[in-house]
This record gives structure tokens, sequence and C-alpha cells, in this order.
């Protein structure tokens, strides 16, 4: 990012504390030297950060940038999302109570499950992948999810909502049948796949 000479530059931001990613949202010209910091949720903070050369907001940009490519290479599974899901399993067994479904999820549930009611499996698969992008960490929708992609004769999916199910609930009731179902559905797709 490149600045006019003379120009007070202004730098907006948002730090998540939760996942420690920073995102630099905008950078612009602006009178006056300041800086604030702003709540807006629990886990998000903004920031303005206001310089008066160009040369310090570059080098602020350029650290930022340095930081988190140094980040990323610390942790090759940054950018793996069952490895991120792991994470967000772990903060929410932590919650007690756990938080409840939100009303947007819950309004793709009924809808998953009426489709379920009325065997229209992939309108149910929509209804529960809809839901989990709202709440990725609902076990039964993990859970319904992976059932519904055995319907569906879609293996290595369904082992994989297992699996996520198994991170939020380790120790629920179902946990020994979805364990036994995941080395079934493993080995189901390994065949599909064509590995001996």
């Amino acid at each position: 990012m490149r600045f006019a000479e003379g120009d007070l530059v202004l730098i907006d931001m948002w730090l998540d504390k939760v996942w420690g990613a920073g995102i630099p949202l905008r950078a612009s010209s602006a009178s006056g030297r300041r800086s604030r910091t702003q709540r807006y949720d629990d886990t998000t903070e903004y920031f303005r950060f206001y310089f008066s050369s160009r040369s310090d907001a570059e080098a602020l940009l350029q650290a930022w940038h340095d930081a988190r490519l140094s980040a990323a290479r610390a942790d090759p599974s940054a950018d793996d999302p069952e490895a991120e899901f792991a994470r967000r399993a772990a903060v929410w067994r932590a919650r007690n109570p756990s938080p409840p479904l939100s009303e947007a999820a819950n309004r793709h549930r009924l809808l998953a499950e009426d489709a379920t009611r009325a065997r229209d499996y992939d309108r149910a698969i929509e209804g529960f992948e809809a839901a989990l992008e709202t709440d990725p960490t609902w076990p039964s929708g993990n859970f319904n999810l992976a059932l519904l992609y055995e319907a569906v004769e879609d293996w290595s999916e369904a082992a994989r909502y297992m699996r996520r199910f198994l991170l939020l609930e380790p120790d629920g009731r179902e946990a020994t049948a979805a364990k036994e179902k995941i080395i079934l559905w493993d080995e189901r797709a390994r065949r599909a796949g064509g590995q001996p």
C-alpha cells in the first residue's frame, strides 16, 4: 500500500482475540493524529491508528504482514479447517453452560428435520449444513449430518462430521457407536476410492 508524501494516514483493523486473527481493513488519508480502541463484542476490538508519515504507516503494515506470515509458518494447521474446528471444539467444551442454538441455526434445524422426515436427504443436508455454518459447534447437527451423509453413501463426509461430533462430545452416550461408524465409513470410503 502506498501513500502520497505528506499525507496523514489512517489504518483501521479488527483484532479477534479468540482466534488471534487480525485483518487490516482500510488505509486512507486523514487529518489529525489520534488513536482509539472500541469494543464491538466479547472477542473483537476495533483499532484506528493515525500516522503523520507514509513511512510510519507502511512500516506498521509491513510488520503486521510479516507477523501474520510468521504465525502461519509456525502453525502449519492454520489453513486446515479440521484443525481450526478442533480448536473451536475445545473452546466450546470449556464453556459452561454450553451456548444455546442461535435463532438462525434453529430455523435451519427445523427445516432440515422436516426434510429428513420427508426423506428428502439433499434438502436435509443443505439445512443442517446451513445450521452448522451459523453454529458449527452444535453437536447434534454434526451427528445428524453424518447420518444423512451415510444415507446418501458419501462415506468420507459422514466420517468427517462424525469426527467433529466426537470432538464436541467425546464422552457422550453415542461416542462408542460413533467411533464404530467412523471405522466402517473410512473403510467404505477407501474401497470406493479404489484403494486396496
